[in-house]
């Protein structure tokens, strides 16, 4: 973006988006590994859980990221709520775009501007008003279907 005749506030919202996605680069953990196939215009991942890299969804409250194929800056958080019962949703904020961390004390945090979000990714504490976006998430065996 070319600053020459930018507003004040158009100059600031660039630089700190610059200077977020540079934290975020490097806060950002690898994302585990995901097959993915396209049919009928939707993406479908699947996650093994029983590869060491996905390790952390082999038993209930874990969750790891995997690499959203809509959205190249924010991962997709995947949860293991309870034995049979998993979530998908993406770990960017709906309030601004901030990245959302992996779930710690059973909440998500985005460091932006302090939203808060359960397991499922539904608002808990503003300023966002939006809950995460979510995709459906189907545990069968040691495989989670995710469709984005």
């Amino acid at each position: 973006m070319a600053c020459a005749r930018c507003s004040r506030r158009d100059f600031l919202a660039f630089s700190g988006k610059a200077v977020v996605a540079g934290v975020a680069v490097q806060a950002l953990p690898s994302c585990t590994t995901a097959q993915k196939t396209v049919a009928a215009g939707n993406a479908t991942l699947t996650v093994d859980i029983s590869l060491p890299e996905n390790v952390a969804l082999a038993d209930a409250g874990g969750a790891v990221y995997v690499n959203d194929p809509n959205d190249i800056e924010r991962p997709i958080i995947v949860v293991r709520a309870a034995d049979d019962l998993v979530f998908a949703f993406s770990s960017r904020c709906t309030h601004a775009g901030g990245f959302v961390g992996l779930p710690a004390g059973g909440l998500e945090t985005c460091p932006l501007h302090g939203s808060k979000f359960d397991i499922a990714g539904k608002v808990l504490l503003g300023p966002a008003t939006v809950n995460l976006t979510s995709y459906t998430a189907v545990l069968s065996g040691n495989v989670i279907t995710i469709t984005v």
